[in-house]
Order: C-alpha cells, then sequence, then structure tokens
C-alpha cells in the first residue's frame, strides 16, 4: 500500500500491454485490408505484365515530378 516502486511498476506494465494491444491492432488492420490489395496488384501483373509495367511508368514520372514539384 503506498509502495511508489510497485505503483510504477504496475503502470509500465500496464502501458507494455497496451503498446502489445495497439501493436497486434494495427497488424489486423494490415491484414485485412492492405494484403487483399497487394494479392490483387500481384495477379494483376501476372495477367497484364506490360499494362502493369505501363502503369508503374506512370506512376513513377508522377511521383519523380511531385517530389520535384513540379
Amino acid at each position: 500500500m503506498g509502495d511508489k516502486s510497485l505503483q510504477s511498476e504496475g503502470a509500465a506494465d500496464q502501458l507494455t500491454g497496451t503498446v502489445q494491444k495497439t501493436v497486434g491492432q494495427a497488424k489486423d488492420v494490415v491484414e485485412e485490408n492492405i494484403r487483399p490489395l497487394v494479392d490483387y496488384v500481384r495477379q494483376f501483373s501476372k495477367e497484364r505484365p506490360f499494362t502493369a509495367a505501363a502503369l508503374a511508368g506512370v506512376l513513377g514520372i508522377a511521383l519523380i515530378n511531385t517530389l520535384r514539384g513540379k
């Protein structure tokens, strides 16, 4: 009762648990939302390699122009 050291340890343990829970939730979001998109892009690239290469080129040029400020 009133031991500051134990209270600090308890607070640290709670913070660690909260961080672990948040990281787990973030992984779940990525797995549920990003993974299907990546799978779709891979499948599209296999089925239409020339279209995918052209699209990648256009996106690359757009990105370069954006980074250069044009």
